[in-house]
């Protein structure tokens, strides 16, 4: 049997392929399911974003998935191979959000977690007799993973992955993405994790994700978790467990994690250099509206500087929502985080996603501009933004990106330095250099299709590795 499975790129402004040379860290979705085929599956991985998929190649399985940004392209790729005589398969978040419409491009669609069906799917077209659609059991088990065949992927095109050279030798390589829980609680409005992997906190078992840490010889590990911290007793063993590994890691966590003294200290000491948090908004009336009313503005001074005296960097998410608020909530944001020393930040314009509450409010109130926006190929504005009564679009994003760009600028630097005085400042001041090139010189950064920092990824390496924040003082 021979299997491809394939990753799509996007589509930029101008309905070119966005592709790159180098990748920064492979996704681990693929490589899981390529270790959940059967050992004497011919299988192989094309990350579509660094080449175009062989469609002369003639596999068996063409197993495709995808995010909402990328469907457009993901349905071309496809379409070809079905054109050229291969069984095409579709999952991932946006087919289980819209199984009906993927299974226009693909024989068979999968309808939530793959773990389970995609072995059972396998099965049955060896048999001959795949059905059109799989559907997992609700909330499965998370136990007895197999490591992902990281190995499929093409080792030297991706920066965290390379063993040998100069890179390997300065920094924490190879640097691996590990999944350690799914699900989450709080069902924020923008946010489809909550639709997809449900609201029960789930978790594997420890030893299971340290013995994936070794056996992928890992020095770094992205935790792709969305919320690491989602139990904190569950966090606390995970953390002690990781801590004889001598590992580089970063995260992603709620604010409130960092009322929890014992947890930062324990993050610290396990290898824990950033970590990405979700403030979103600094009103409460905006946090509402998000159905992220957990998150309390009156303590995020507090929660910040917690992060930050424990030898934590940050990297704070902001949302604003396309034509809706004042000219001056984009200042107010940047004067906020300079104000309290943020290292880094994202800002997002708000995407309305399949399945999620958002993207319902604005379907119903008659907001956006089109409903399947994922279908059409971007414009100077990005089609799936929702019009809005406030802002104009010009004004939006003129002001998004010109305090954006405001925030990474040597003037708002010089402010926010004094919070780095720190072992490892001079890495933090060197990252925020490169990202203040990436925000003031790239000529698609309106677009807002990525964070504006990726293409910056490889500092941070840096910075984990041997430049960690440290206590201050230290």
């Amino acid at each position: 049997m021979k299997i491809l499975l394939i990753a799509p790129a996007r589509y930029r402004p101008d309905g070119s392929v966005n592709r790159t040379r180098y990748g920064l860290m492979p996704a681990v979705t693929l490589a899981r399911l390529a270790a959940l085929a059967p050992r004497d599956a011919e299988v192989s991985i094309c990350p579509d974003m660094l080449r175009e998929p062989d469609y002369a190649s003639k596999p068996d399985i063409v197993g495709i998935t995808g995010y909402t940004k990328s469907i457009a392209r993901a349905y071309d790729i496809a379409d070809a191979f079905r054109r050229a005589g291969s069984y095409v398969v579709m999952g991932g978040i946006h087919v289980s959000m819209e199984p009906d419409e993927a299974l226009a491009h693909a024989d068979t669609v999968f309808v939530g977690e793959a773990e389970e069906t995609w072995p059972g799917f396998l099965a049955d077209f060896a048999a001959g007799k795949p059905e059109k659609m799989y559907k997992g059991t609700p909330r499965p088990s998370m136990n007895g993973w197999p490591v992902p065949r990281f190995e499929l992927l093409p080792r030297d095109s991706y920066y965290s992955t390379r063993r040998s050279g100069l890179l390997a030798r300065i920094l924490p390589l190879p640097f691996f993405p590990v999944e350690t829980s799914r699900g989450c609680p709080h069902a924020c409005a923008f946010c489809p994790t909550s639709p997809f992997l449900g609201t029960e906190y789930r978790v594997r078992p420890v030893e299971e994700v340290v013995a994936e840490i070794k056996a992928l010889g890992a020095r770094g590990v992205f935790f792709v978790d969305n919320n690491l911290f989602g139990d904190i007793p569950r966090a606390k063993e995970l953390l002690r467990a990781i801590q004889p590994l001598g590992i580089s890691w970063a995260g992603q966590a709620t604010l409130d994690s960092a009322e929890d003294g014992e947890l930062l200290e324990l993050a610290y000491t396990s290898g824990c250099r950033s970590i990405t948090v979700g403030l979103e908004a600094i009103d409460d009336e905006r946090l509402s509206q998000y159905n992220k009313s957990f998150n309390r503005t009156a303590l995020y001074r507090r929660q910040l500087k917690a992060f930050a005296d424990h030898g934590i960097s940050v990297l704070a998410s902001m949302v604003f929502m396309p034509g809706c608020g004042d000219r001056d909530q984009f200042r107010s944001a940047c004067e906020f985080l300079v104000s309290c020393g943020v290292p880094y930040t994202a800002w997002w314009a708000m995407t309305p996603l399949p399945g999620t509450a958002t993207y319902r409010g604005l379907k119903e109130a008659g907001r956006l501009k089109r409903d399947k926006w994922w279908l059409h190929k971007p414009g100077k504005y990005p089609d799936y933004k929702a019009t809005g009564p406030d802002l104009s679009e010009e004004e939006f994003f003129g002001g998004f990106m010109r305090y954006y760009r405001k925030f990474y600028s040597l003037p708002s630097l010089l402010r926010r330095l004094p919070s780095h005085w720190r072992r490892g400042w001079w890495a933090e001041l060197v990252w925020n250099a490169g990202l203040m090139a990436v925000a003031h010189l790239r000529r698609d950064a309106l677009n807002l299709y990525s964070p504006l920092g990726h293409d910056l990824g490889l500092l941070s390496f840096l910075k984990w590795r041997f430049f960690g924040p440290g206590r201050r003082g230290a």
